[in-house]
């Protein structure tokens, strides 16, 4: 049984590389489909598969959610309103076209410096979630 249990997971693993690189899958779902034929072959039943399924998309996503949410909206703001054109071309300003990496590097820090760093010292009720 171990023997049959390592050989459908090599081959779990050889679905995602496939699908990803062969087919030109989404990892996302050639993640999907090698986890299901996985819970499928090792003889789970469909109702423990998607109990399994939830509880850990669940678990994971639920911690995730409001980050994600709000990311999405502040992405959109920004994309509508062309912020985030201005904020792209002030950085190729700043750093130039060759180390555009640099420039999204030090956005990066600055987003992370000015929410996580100096919110410690600022009173502010938006921030208190992060310090209660």
């Amino acid at each position: 049984m171990d023997a049959y249990l390592l050989a459908i997971t090599v081959a779990a693993i050889v679905i995602v590389i496939v699908g990803v690189s062969v087919f030109k899958w989404h990892a996302f779902i050639s993640l999907k489909v090698a986890s299901l034929f996985l819970a499928i072959a090792s003889g789970l039943s469909m109702d423990k598969i998607f109990v399994a399924y939830e509880t850990g998309v669940g678990g994971v996503l639920g911690h995730l959610v409001g980050i994600l949410a709000l990311g999405t909206i502040l992405g959109k703001l920004m994309a509508d309103s062309g912020a985030g054109m201005q904020v792209a071309d002030y950085f190729v300003r700043i750093f130039g076209v060759k180390k555009t990496a640099m420039g999204d590097a030090s956005s990066r820090f600055h987003y992370w410096y000015s929410c996580f760093l100096r919110s410690r010292n600022f009173n502010s009720t938006a921030f208190s979630y992060f310090h209660s």
